[in-house]
């Protein structure tokens, strides 16, 4: 997006209204780069030098206060992630290659153009991401923030230290070593656009991000042995998007979660035709039937989709998160005639209603399966949910702070 370094222009509706979109020319986008990554003082992972530690890392190039040299406060600058040089998926169909903080715009604004602090820590930078095997989205314009000699004097640096360890890359050659390497030359995004079933998904938690692919036509799953840096390949039971008539895919309805103790990934589907659970153990998918068992709202089934191919499937609203931070998620259920919240028995082996639920009047989807307008995110930083709803039916905004044992303890305009 435009000015991405320095205002927050990527909201979450560029991902899924404009980017995600296919065009009238059958046209669409694959890769982004909108979001910084801050290098902070939190990594544990970087042996750091004085000067990282000392200013908390590269926060100085967001500062809140202007002054003669800074022009514009950055105090609000919200589209950030912290200590991770590495592409990720944003809405199932968009890989997001975080730029690296600073920009050239960033160092001008912090300390005026062409200093040569911001060669040094782009140094730091790029040196953080090879130690953390990453990558370095470099974000640079010709309006005199950075002299061209700077920018040699940059990729010197990456050349005399690291040679052929860092390699130089476009967006279009760094998705391909993606698709070929990491998804088996099966891309996020289908021929037309749409979703092609790819889910990136930590199945054992080892820390490593596994690759579910299951479309009808093609079924697989891929874990990522670290120890002999090799993929295991075993089949996925079914198919995460299906296609109607027409050849447009829409998701199948299943849902991943964290649910028993050994904390590996459990998935589970049930509309009118299908009612199906499995989970991971390490090699192949298990079915896992209880974990249907106690999912009843005023005695009717909860279903994670409904429809068919043919007429179109519904999303209803069904979501697996991790409320009260014990390491598995609870279960969640937001639609027109459903409001209701489930935590999992092992003992019992059955899922058991909670005491409360989404807020009165919300859902995460509508009767016809949209998004409503509801988020998780952590407003306040305490390290636990809270709640967002916004919709144009809505004369206003709400927000509801969370706790650990509830969603809806305190409800103010947002």
């Amino acid at each position: 997006m435009p000015c991405c370094d320095s205002m927050n222009s990527p909201s979450p509706r560029f991902y899924s209204d404009i980017f995600n979109r296919v065009s009238s020319a059958d046209r669409f986008l694959t890769v982004d780069s909108s979001v910084m990554n801050l290098t902070t003082s939190n990594d544990g992972s970087l042996a750091r030098p004085q000067s990282l530690d000392a200013d908390g890392g590269f926060r100085k190039y967001f500062p809140a206060e202007t002054n003669t040299i800074t022009k514009l406060s950055l105090k609000w600058f919200g589209t950030t992630i912290e200590d991770y040089p590495y592409p990720y998926v944003i809405g199932k169909l968009c890989w997001e290659f975080p730029a690296m903080v600073p920009s050239d715009w960033e160092a001008n604004n912090a300390h005026g153009p062409n200093n040569p602090t911001t060669v040094a820590d782009w140094k730091t930078a790029l040196d953080a991401a090879v130690l953390k095997q990453g990558v370095f989205t470099f974000i640079f314009h010709p309006h005199g923030w950075i002299r061209p000699e700077q920018l040699v004097e940059f990729i010197d640096y990456a050349d005399g230290k690291y040679g052929g360890k860092v390699k130089f890359l476009n967006f279009r050659d760094a998705q391909d070593r993606l698709d070929r390497n990491l998804l088996a030359s099966r891309p996020l995004r289908a021929d037309n656009g749409q979703d092609n079933g790819v889910r990136l998904v930590d199945l054992n938690h080892d820390g490593y991000l596994d690759v579910i692919s299951a479309n009808q036509q093609f079924s697989q799953t891929r874990v990522w042995n670290p120890k002999q840096s090799k993929w295991i390949t075993t089949g996925f039971p079914v198919p995460l998007v299906t296609q109607d008539p027409q050849g447009n895919r829409q998701e199948s309805g299943v849902k991943f979660g964290i649910v028993h103790p050994n904390g590996h990934i459990s998935a589970l589907i049930r509309d009118q035709a299908v009612a199906k659970a499995w989970s991971f153990d390490g090699a192949e998918w298990i079915e896992d039937g209880p974990l249907l068992n106690g999912l009843v709202v005023d005695g009717k089934p909860v279903l994670t989709a409904t429809g068919d191919p043919v007429r179109g499937k519904r999303d209803r609203g069904v979501r697996l998160r991790d409320l009260d931070h014990d390491g598995r998620c609870e279960l969640i259920v937001g639609n027109e005639s459903q409001n209701a919240a489930f935590s999992w028995s092992e003992e019992e082996e059955s899922w058991k209603p909670l005491s409360y639920a989404l807020p009165p009047n919300t859902s995460i989807v509508d009767a016809q399966g949209r998004d409503n307008g509801l988020r998780f995110v952590d407003i306040n930083d305490d390290g636990y949910d809270d709640l967002i709803f916004s919709v144009y039916r809505h004369a206003k905004n709400l927000a509801w702070l969370g706790t650990r044992l509830e969603l809806q303890s305190h409800q103010r305009p947002a």
